[in-house]
């Protein structure tokens, strides 16, 4: 549930939200989000590419 529920905020609201909504305790979690997000923005860009 807590998964999904980072998938909803995150595809609803600005990564800068993140930082702001999420304590310093979870620190570690916005870093992988922003990582996982930021891969699959990647690999977006370089299937349409190659697509």
């Amino acid at each position: 549930k807590l998964l999904h529920l980072f998938r909803v905020i995150g595809s609803t609201a600005p990564h800068l939200t993140w930082v702001i909504f999420v304590n310093n305790r979870h620190r570690l979690i916005i870093c992988l989000y922003t990582v996982t997000k930021f891969q699959e923005y990647l690999f977006l860009t370089t299937t349409q590419s190659v697509i």
